[in-house]
């Protein structure tokens, strides 16, 4: 008998059941379906013993969405692996992991694959960025690794919108001694997570940038992946981050409900800011 303790998967099942179903006609109204307020116990919980949470200073509601999908993650795989049987695969890569690859016009590229152990958590958030490093007349590199989350950067004045800070991660950038990178998606997850880096340091003081970002309800991501492959997502939820500056306020979640007819609920305050955003794959 194998006795195994699932603190994170459980404490996520007994969140889920503190929230109730109305029984109201969710069709016919239009108001704003609330239900009675509760208190995450069991998320907070896991927060005792951790040293980065357990304290008073404020954290990124994208570090610990990322802290709680990492640990669900160890977790099942962990478990997994007692009762499933692993077998050894052997493969043509070295030690290092590196193969070697045929490109256009027959090329050779070395090739790095970085691998990630398979659970729900992973067949549901994450995906493969491919990074390739170029130079005219010699042999490229690839590098492929897993993302659970894109970090979005959007100082730059000129993004306006989720396409421009697309375009500004996955355009070409050239490096020294005539190298260049350019990135792409290899594979696109069934849940796709975007985060808005609205806080950055300047004078060694945290500031938080306040401009709107626009963005639609659908996204395609066509342009940026590297296979044939059609990825199109549906806004789910958006995370918000309420207050002028990066050391005081709270956050909220915008969540999609399909009985209501209508995608987001708006909140009038003008400093309700977009963080994160969480998007649906369409099949």
């Amino acid at each position: 008998l194998v006795l195994c303790e699932f603190n994170y998967a459980d404490s996520l099942v007994c969140f889920s059941r503190e929230f109730t179903v109305s029984k109201r006609n969710l069709v016919k109204s239009d108001s704003v379906i609330s239900s009675s307020t509760f208190t995450a116990h069991e998320i907070y919980k896991l927060l005792e013993n951790n040293v980065i949470f357990n304290s008073s200073t404020q954290h990124d509601a994208e570090e610990f969405l990322t802290y709680i999908l990492d640990n669900l993650h160890e977790e099942l795989v962990h478990v997994s692996k007692l009762f499933v049987k692993q077998t050894e695969i052997v493969s043509s890569a070295d030690a290092n992991g590196e193969w070697t690859e045929i490109g256009p016009r027959n090329k050779e590229r070395e090739t790095t694959r970085i691998l990630k152990d398979k659970s729900v958590v992973t067949n549901l958030f994450c995906g493969i960025l491919r990074s390739e490093i170029i130079k005219r007349n010699s042999r490229s590199s690839l590098t492929y690794q897993p993302f659970c989350t894109l970090q979005l950067d959007i100082q730059d004045e000129s993004v306006l919108s989720i396409s421009n800070a697309l375009n500004n991660y996955f355009k070409k950038e050239i490096l020294d001694s005539g190298f260049s990178k350019k990135l792409s998606i290899e594979y696109s997850p069934k849940m796709l997570v975007l985060h808005l880096k609205r806080f950055y340091l300047k004078n060694n003081v945290v500031m938080k940038l306040l401009r709107t970002i626009r963005f639609d309800n659908s996204l395609s991501l066509d342009e940026y992946i590297s296979n044939p492959l059609q990825s199109v997502y549906k806004l789910f939820a958006i995370i918000h981050h309420h207050g002028e500056s990066a050391d005081k306020g709270h956050y909220s979640a915008d969540v999609y409900h399909s009985s209501q007819k209508i995608c987001f609920l708006k909140c009038p305050t003008c400093f309700f800011i977009d963080v994160s955003m969480i998007l649906c794959k369409l099949k």
